[in-house]
């Protein structure tokens, strides 16, 4: 993982609470990580597009609702969860 990467992840306490949310509990999507966090969706969801570009989570559609995006995180993004505990 690149020291500009966890730089920029030790200064923005969202990306960590929307990471340390998705490793604790799984897949969800943007609207319950606004809630759970006490953040506007459209501020999660420009996180998760710059987490998505780092590599760090992947979206996937819902299984019953196809419209509905769920986060997840990858590898790297388990690794990143690893090093902000």
């Amino acid at each position: 993982m690149s020291n500009e990467l966890i730089k920029d992840l030790s200064t923005s306490k969202s990306k960590q609470e929307i990471i340390r949310l998705l490793a604790s509990g799984g897949a969800t999507n943007i609207s319950e990580i606004a809630e759970k966090i006490g953040r506007d969706k459209s501020t999660i969801s420009r996180h998760a597009d710059e987490l998505e570009e780092a590599g760090l989570i992947y979206r996937k559609m819902g299984p019953l609702n196809k419209r509905k995006r769920y986060l997840s995180l990858t590898d790297k993004g388990q690794e990143a969860a690893r090093r902000l505990r």
